[in-house]
């Protein structure tokens, strides 16, 4: 989880590097979120998510289910 989290949050702040995206990424946190100054993507830290949480998430959403291997020519 760490290796993700680390390599989420610089992937974000790359594309906060240029005067462009900086501004793009305010006019999306002044349009999904109730504060205009809010930067988007700045919700909650991923870093309070523990790997028994991504275990009990996907054991309730991604069910086993049979596989089907389709072949199309």
């Amino acid at each position: 989880m760490t290796k993700v989290v680390k390599s989420h949050e610089g992937r974000l702040r790359m594309r906060r590097v240029s005067r462009i995206n900086q501004a793009m990424n305010l006019c999306l946190g002044a349009l999904w979120t109730e504060n205009a100054g809010a930067a988007a993507g700045d919700g909650p830290p991923l870093a309070a998510i523990t790997v028994a949480d991504v275990r009990r998430v996907a054991a309730a959403y991604l069910a086993n289910a049979d596989l089907i291997t389709a072949v199309a020519r």
